[in-house]
């Protein structure tokens, strides 16, 4: 979120400079500065033994597989966030998961915190949310990615932290 209007009391904000961190939006009737923010996200690589799952949201691309996603909720540590996520869209529950990276979505504005998620159960029972799911083998699955997208970028940091 982009500040441009104080909170507080409604006047246009100015741009200050404050120390180190830049110039800085301000409101001078309050005297108080507002950083903007942006959401916050997980994006995981699910895996089970050598397949990785990858799901398709035609909301998101009808061509291009991605991996599992979503917001975090207040309250919510990164990692609570993976393990309902993985079993909201999945149906399947974690059984460890670890971070591996975080990369900032321009488009989306979302800050996304990436994660390997190990699971053993691999029967769906998908959501909503997703279209269609599928376990893929580790070694085919960069060719299912769109070259370059944060899911792309995030299965590469993936597969170098794996002993394939």
């Amino acid at each position: 979120m982009k500040f441009k209007y104080c909170p507080i009391c409604g006047n246009k904000l100015s741009l200050k400079e404050l120390g180190d961190e830049g110039k800085i939006p301000y409101c001078n009737s309050c005297e108080q500065p507002y950083f903007d923010s942006f959401n916050t996200c997980v994006i995981v690589t699910m895996i089970n033994g050598d397949k990785i799952a990858l799901v398709k949201q035609d909301r998101i691309s009808k061509r291009h597989w991605i991996l599992i996603a979503g917001y975090m909720v207040e309250g919510e540590t990164a990692e609570q966030t993976v393990l309902r996520e993985v079993e909201e869209e999945t149906g399947i529950s974690v059984n460890e998961c670890k971070y591996i990276s975080s990369y900032f979505h321009e488009r989306g504005d979302n800050l996304m915190l990436g994660f390997i998620a190990f699971v053993s159960d691999d029967e769906f029972s998908i959501s909503s949310e997703i279209d269609e799911i599928k376990w893929f083998d580790i070694k085919d699955t960069e060719k299912y990615l769109k070259d370059g997208s944060i899911a792309y970028q995030h299965f590469c940091k993936v597969r170098n932290h794996l002993v394939l």
